[in-house]
């Protein structure tokens, strides 16, 4: 949705009506200015589904972003690189502690430098990363019944530090406002009760809030829901 906005901006960019041009001008400085983090967040959690990966991010940053894609494409690629590196450092020490804690008395290979000369020459000839490997399979048929969450966990052998990756940023929650909340300039969106919070608690409500309605949505109409909104506002700032 946010590179269909992009898009459809730099469209207006070429309008015969100079009138649009300019505020097609100011519009994209605007986007850029609040979003520029935005794209890179959502073009990881593109990255990481397997219906998509590199494809979708390809496609939509030559409309966007025309000769300079390729850089932009780049700063993706290293974004995701520096998210494994972190988590390969935190599995990394978790596999220190357990071979420190092994007895490796009994170990009849310990000492074979021939056989290790082998196998380090033979795993360095085809060694590639995670990321590089999963990028280059196939991607899957988009099927509308297709769970990315069940494709990580069937998969996690195959990328034990991808699905990692996938499985905290796929679980992120996407919190949105109803446009009659976003667009009433008198109202607000936190209670004085609720600005006095932590930012870390706030975010953790949200998050829990939001995944709780998504149990709940198909049982009870969103105005209703809303309505129960409105009706304990009042409680959270006594």
């Amino acid at each position: 949705m946010i590179c269909k906005v992009r898009e459809t901006m730099n469209g207006w960019l070429n309008s015969r009506y100079n009138e649009i041009q300019v505020m097609a001008r100011g519009m994209i400085a605007k986007f850029d200015k609040y979003l520029s983090d935005i794209p890179g967040v959502m073009a990881v959690v593109v990255v990481l589904d397997p219906r998509y990966k590199m494809l979708l991010v390809d496609f939509h940053f030559s409309k966007i972003y025309g000769s300079s894609a390729s850089s932009q494409r780049e700063i993706v690629y290293e974004l995701l690189k520096d998210l494994i590196k972190e988590y390969e450092l935190g599995s990394s020490l978790v596999e220190q502690l357990d071979d420190n804690s092994l007895d490796h008395s009994f170990d009849i290979f310990v000492g074979d430098e021939e056989f290790e000369l082998y196998k380090s020459q033979a795993v360095s000839s085809i060694n590639k990363s995670e990321l590089e490997r999963y990028l280059e399979e196939q991607v899957e048929n988009n099927s509308p019944d297709f769970d990315i969450l069940s494709w990580w966990k069937g998969n996690k052998g195959k990328y034990p530090i991808l699905a990692k990756v996938a499985r905290d940023i796929l679980a992120i929650s996407v919190s949105t406002v109803a446009s009659e909340f976003a667009l009433n300039a008198g109202g607000r969106f936190l209670s004085p009760h609720r600005r006095r919070l932590h930012p870390d608690t706030l975010e953790a409500l949200m998050c829990k809030q939001n995944w709780i309605w998504a149990l709940i949505r198909g049982g009870i109409p969103e105005e209703e829901i809303y309505a129960t909104i409105d009706e304990e506002e009042p409680l959270a700032s006594i």
